[in-house]
């Protein structure tokens, strides 16, 4: 009798279980597809899109991978990415973090426009490199630069809202104003074998309590800093640049 009653409760079970899966099929499809290399990877975040990292095989690609732009907070690429992508990674007007350690900057793809220095000129995309105004006024806090990259160009992240970066070791040069008026702009370390530093690349930081500087520099042009630092401390044996105000 008892293994009659358990095995009923059993079938009792099964069936039930059976039934609200039925149920929940009839309420809404279940799609699975095959995983492709290329696919965007999602992580979600209170039911929505806000972390996305993505792994591209063709530049230019980025908005067919990405979902909501206007919901991105946090995104990664890995792969190569051009102007196409540029104005696509423009458009997340509430991105937040954005990761392109492991993407590579091609040239191509359709051109982006600049708007400092009250002109419009629109610019390209140029390999292994972040060219002109090319993160102008982006409100990213905080940008990885790709670990290809060798060249900053003139205004690179002219008034963006980052509040930390680091230079890789790849870059070997730089243009002038890459940082002007960054207001949130707190702390930088340069990687990068760095020769010179242009004149005003900081100019109107006026949050910036950190600068690492690379034992390779031998130049600091002028206005480097200007209305950002009013006093600067560096190390005893830095007898080039000796602190002051302090």
């Amino acid at each position: 009798m008892k293994a009659n009653y358990k095995c009923s409760n059993w079938l009792l079970l099964s069936s039930l279980v059976l039934m609200l899966i039925q149920y929940s099929c009839q309420q809404e499809d279940l799609l699975i597809y095959e995983a492709k290399k290329s696919d965007v990877v999602m992580s979600l975040k209170e039911g929505s899109a806000s972390i996305q990292n993505v792994t591209l095989e063709n530049a230019g690609t980025l908005s067919e991978r990405v979902t909501d732009v206007t919901s991105i907070k946090e995104l990664t690429i890995v792969g190569p990415i051009n102007g196409t992508d540029i104005n696509c990674i423009r458009s997340m007007n509430n991105l937040k973090v954005l990761n392109l350690e492991n993407a590579d900057i091609v040239a191509g793809g359709e051109k982006y426009g600049i708007y400092s220095w009250s002109s419009s000129d629109p610019q390209s995309t140029e390999n292994n490199k972040i060219t002109r105004n090319l993160f102008e006024s982006s409100p990213c806090e905080k940008i990885v630069i790709p670990k290809s990259v060798t060249s900053i160009d003139q205004g690179g992240f002219i008034a963006s809202k980052i509040t930390s970066m680091e230079i890789p070791e790849n870059v070997t040069s730089m243009g002038g104003h890459v940082f002007t008026y960054c207001p949130n702009l707190r702390s930088i370390t340069f990687l990068a074998d760095l020769k010179s530093i242009p004149s005003d690349t900081f100019q109107g930081c006026e949050s910036l309590i950190s600068v690492t500087l690379p034992k390779s520099l031998v130049e600091i042009e002028s206005s480097t800093f200007s209305n950002c630092i009013y006093n600067h401390r560096t190390t005893k044996t830095n007898q080039k640049y000796p602190s002051v105000n302090l």
